[in-house]
């Protein structure tokens, strides 16, 4: 069976990394992690906690997240360690490993993808791919696996939580940063449809709401690259206008321009409905909200899923808008799918019952 071998970049991690690779290590057979420069201890706290498992800790300078990713796959290729039909995972240091399966999967396709996890936030990511293949990472940051004409599969287990509270976390610039490193590169390649995507999810980060409004813009009129890449980049304009104050109308046309491109993901569906209902303009809340919860959970071909809104926050909208339209039997049955979504939610359960009193009223009315 093939073994898996663990790859990463690593650099003052030293507060994370071992609840990281504690998670990771039931999982492979052996390691490479490249240090770009540590002054923690992330060295001495990496050996600690792979003693005994074979491997190799090197020391690199810093060039891009894509040079230097690049250098540990290359490392990982000529590793000692490596078994002919080895896999390498890659996960950083500010995630972890979860739901580890208790066999391991046995691993025939060139790539695979885990699901990944942040917060409420869903979307798959390749991160084991064969030695063997000529793989290659591409991008000096928002980097990726690339190998054209790669047999591909997705597992189920393990997958990836991700914390965001690693050392790029405590940099107030790091967005900043980002979007100069990305707009150097766009001067290379002003046509790179991934490059123009990061670049406005870097500026809204980094609260430069307009420049990223422009930027999205590029972003959709280039018909190039993720499809899904470009319905993002729809769906943050809409909610950059809301936040931005423009008139509710175009914040609207947006959502459903947004959903127009993709009419399989509903969250521009579910904030449509929160705008109308905010309005009191239930009734049309309601075809929003209706059409939103009608939708399944995108089974991992999404950008940034956000399961909440597939599991209990277009259910909420319809039972609210349910209720001031005197729905009150739909509005109990969709406030319960709510609730059995998150059954500590005090705000929740009070439209249940809500909707249980609006419709024992109106049993005796009637």
């Amino acid at each position: 069976m093939p073994g898996i071998g663990l790859m990463m970049i690593v650099k003052d991690e030293a507060h994370v990394i071992r609840r990281c690779l504690d998670s990771v290590r039931p999982f492979v057979d052996w390691w490479v992690i490249a240090d770009t420069g540590s002054s923690d201890g992330t060295q001495d706290l990496v050996r600690e906690a792979l003693a005994g498992l074979p491997g190799e800790l090197v020391e690199r300078p810093w060039v891009d997240f894509g040079h230097n990713r690049q250098e540990v796959l290359d490392l990982a290729r000529a590793s000692a360690h490596r078994g002919a039909d080895d896999h390498a995972l890659w996960i950083d240091a500010d995630e972890q490993l979860r739901s580890l399966p208790r066999e391991r999967p046995d691993l025939v396709a060139s790539g695979y993808h885990l699901q990944v996890e942040y917060g409420e936030t869903r979307y798959a990511r390749l991160c084991l791919v064969r030695l063997a293949d000529a793989w290659r990472w591409r991008g000096p940051i928002h980097e990726y696996l690339d190998l054209p004409g790669a047999s591909l599969g997705s597992l189920e287990a393990p997958t990836v939580l991700v914390t965001h509270d690693g050392a790029r976390s405590s940099d107030p610039d790091t967005y900043r940063k980002d979007a100069a490193l990305i707009e150097r590169a766009l001067v290379a390649d002003p046509d790179d449809p991934r490059l123009q995507f990061y670049l406005a999810q870097s500026l809204r980060d980094a609260g430069e709401h307009d420049r990223a409004l422009a930027a999205y813009a590029v972003r959709i009129a280039n018909p190039a690259g993720w499809d899904q890449e470009r319905w993002q980049a729809r769906f943050q304009t809409a909610r950059l206008l809301e936040r931005l104050g423009r008139p509710v109308e175009d914040v609207l046309d947006a959502h459903l321009a947004a959903y127009q491109h993709c009419p399989w993901r509903a969250e521009p569906l579910v904030e449509a409905a929160r705008i109308e209902r905010s309005r009191e303009r239930y009734e049309v809340a309601l075809l929003y909200a209706r059409t939103a919860a009608a939708l399944p959970l995108p089974d991992g071909r999404g950008l940034f899923v956000d399961a909440a809104t597939y599991s209990w926050r277009a259910w909420d909208e319809v039972a609210v808008s349910c209720y001031w339209t005197g729905r009150f039997a739909e509005g109990l049955v969709a406030a319960r799918r709510a609730v059995a979504a998150r059954p500590d939610d005090e705000r929740l359960r009070a439209n249940v019952t809500w909707c249980e009193q609006g419709l024992a009223a109106s049993d005796v009315d009637g």
